[in-house]
């Protein structure tokens, strides 16, 4: 966490690889909240995989929260 109007200004010049997953959990949470909070946890990978000019974002269109477990190819693939 960051004080107030502070901002984080790192870059790195290595491949970075980021793979978020499109399955919207269903855990019961109020829809609206969940959708609040998916928009949010989006702009933070996208965010993270703009670090470097080597950065991407990936989706895994058939996983939950735990990609190496549903789709361990991708995360094979961006090793």
């Amino acid at each position: 966490m960051l004080p107030a109007n502070e901002r984080l200004t790192w870059h790195v010049d290595i491949p970075l690889i980021v793979i978020e997953h499109e399955l919207v959990p269903n855990d019961g949470a109020e829809q609206e909240m969940t959708n609040q909070a998916e928009t949010v946890f989006h702009s933070l990978q996208e965010d993270l995989a703009k670090r470097s000019k080597y950065g991407e974002l990936r989706k895994a269109d058939r996983s939950g929260h735990y990609i190496q477990r549903d789709q361990p190819e991708l995360v094979t693939q961006a090793i």
